[in-house]
């Protein structure tokens, strides 16, 4: 059975990955900011409480 482990993100513009595992811990391919770690935290936790339109939600009114 398939079980979910991380969610990653990627930025479009410089290419860097950060992933968020589910035990909690953030990864990324480089070294990435305290705000970086925020937000994929952050939109993490959205999408894995309430989903993907949860989380464009978000997104659209921090615009």
């Amino acid at each position: 059975m398939l079980k979910l482990n991380s969610i990653t993100f990627k930025d479009d513009e410089t290419g860097k990955i950060i992933e968020v595992n589910i035990n909690g811990s953030v990864t990324s391919d480089q070294d990435f900011t305290s705000e970086e770690y925020f937000y994929a935290s952050i939109f993490a936790g959205i999408v894995m409480g309430g989903g993907i339109p949860v989380l464009a939600d978000f997104t659209n009114q921090k615009k």
